[in-house]
């Protein structure tokens, strides 16, 4: 029977069909849930990690720090990424240097992904070099993946030393794993400041949506996914209105479309419109969100 109900829903992607046999207070929670939208600026920099992993008999591997403002998509980029390698035969570890309740150093935080002990009696004991070669050649390691790079260049100069040492230790034919780094602007320039490595890294720009065709199409795929009963309308006017209150960063967009299609299920309005646009400040208050400044 809820077959039958939700094939009136041509405008919703029918995986998510399933949705519209929750009670309303729970399908406007899940619209607040974040998923995966494809859209070919992230598919370009993942198609581009991928290729640099296959290059071979390379002095230094191939690395990249991915820079971009506060909501560009960073992180949602890194655990795309994460999903995307799962198939792929080159495998990568990830690092946070924000979610790091340890307060581990980057070298801890990548040992302990390796499963290596980096306690100071191990330490003491043997030399951890051969464990991670080991490591790295029996799981096909070929890459590391570092969210919040920033967090580790922006220490004390010792500290930043000892990082920016790291980061080039693991590149070099000692271990010959790429470094895909990501951050804000403040991590290109320290890393710039340094000869070696800016030589090493390429430097990809995740850029907020400029208002284009890429945009439309984002935001139509976005709304595409919400368990929404009615069809929004898409026109000029609720994009461009959504677009200034967002300056086109993904965050502040998926959260925008978040939190209008909660209020449109809980009012019964079961559609995005342009007022909810308008008014996207008090609905994210409503539902204890925050979208990310843009300087």
């Amino acid at each position: 029977m809820a077959d039958i109900v939700n094939s009136s829903f041509a405008h919703v992607n029918p995986k998510r069909h399933y949705i519209f046999d929750l009670p309303d207070e729970e399908r406007a929670d899940v619209c607040r849930e974040d998923f995966w939208v494809p859209h070919p600026a992230a598919t370009s920099l993942i198609q581009k990690i991928k290729m640099m992993l296959r290059v071979k008999n390379k002095t230094q591997a191939p690395c990249m720090l991915c820079c971009g403002d506060g909501g560009a998509g960073k992180t949602s980029h890194v655990l795309r990424l994460e999903q995307e390698v799962k198939t792929w035969e080159q495998k990568l570890i990830f690092v946070s240097m924000h979610q790091n309740p340890n307060n581990y150093s980057l070298k801890q935080l990548i040992l302990d992904k390796m499963g290596v002990d980096f306690s100071r009696q191990a330490r003491a004991a043997t030399n951890i070099t051969p464990q991670m070669q080991a490591i790295i050649k029996r799981d096909n390691i070929k890459g590391v993946v570092i969210d919040e790079v920033h967090d580790a260049l922006t220490l004390t100069d010792l500290q930043q030393r000892i990082n920016l040492s790291l980061l080039k230790n693991l590149s070099g034919s000692e271990y010959g794993l790429s470094v895909f780094a990501f951050g804000i602007a403040s991590a290109q320039k320290v890393l710039r400041a340094d000869p070696q490595l800016e030589r090493r890294y390429a430097i990809h720009d995740i850029k907020a949506f400029s208002y284009g065709e890429e945009y439309r199409n984002f935001v139509s795929s976005y709304i595409y996914n919400l368990p929404l009963k009615s069809r929004s309308i898409i026109d000029g006017e609720l994009l461009l209105a959504l677009h200034k209150k967002t300056n086109g960063l993904v965050d502040n967009v998926v959260k925008a479309l978040q939190a209008s299609a909660s209020y449109a299920v809980l009012n019964g309005d079961e559609r995005i419109k342009k007022e909810h646009i308008a008014n996207v400040d008090a609905l994210l208050d409503m539902f204890g969100m925050a979208m990310s400044s843009y300087d």
